[in-house]
């Protein structure tokens, strides 16, 4: 075998290792990635169940539902990653500027049914955009504590070097 016929297989094996390592990196990414995103949603989860049992305490004490966060007494801060509605204007947690929205916010159009007091009881709605791109993350719940998710901004490691494969042929 010749000096260069050697140097080539060499260099397919170094090549060959270094896609293999690639690509367990890629899947590792994506394990620890969807974990961190899962976690996230688990604060809409967490905050849609919290006003569902403001909700049923407020109506055992008063018999009615309610529309505004001081009567159920609870509040969400500032720095979450959802912004909470409890009636198209009643909203507490991350600012609507934040993820693109304002009052009065195109329920309908983000396929999630309008928060506020129905015949039944009443629906909750969680949004927010965990992973700072233009699709959001959309929850709601009822008095049948639920919640369900109409919009979902998981995204996957694939979908992300598609997206920046997308950005490098757009610049």
């Amino acid at each position: 075998m010749t000096k260069h016929e050697k140097l080539t297989v060499r260099l397919k094996k170094y090549l060959r290792s270094i896609f293999i390592i690639f690509i367990l990196y890629i899947l590792f990414f994506e394990l620890i990635w969807n974990g961190l995103l899962s976690y996230f949603q688990s604060e809409a989860t967490r905050g849609l169940n919290t006003i569902s049992n403001a909700e049923k305490g407020h109506y055992q004490s008063y018999a009615s539902w309610s529309e505004n966060f001081g009567d159920i007494l609870i509040g969400f801060d500032k720095s979450s990653k959802y912004v909470y509605f409890i009636s198209p204007t009643e909203y507490e947690g991350r600012s609507l500027e934040e993820l693109g929205l304002s009052l009065p916010v195109d329920f309908l159009s983000l396929d999630v049914p309008m928060p506020g007091l129905i015949e039944e009881g009443f629906v909750a709605v969680a949004i927010g955009n965990i992973d700072l791109d233009d699709e959001l993350d959309i929850w709601w719940i009822d008095q049948n504590n639920i919640p369900r998710n109409s919009k979902s901004d998981v995204w996957s490691v694939w979908k992300a070097v598609l997206r920046i494969s997308k950005y490098i042929q757009d610049y």
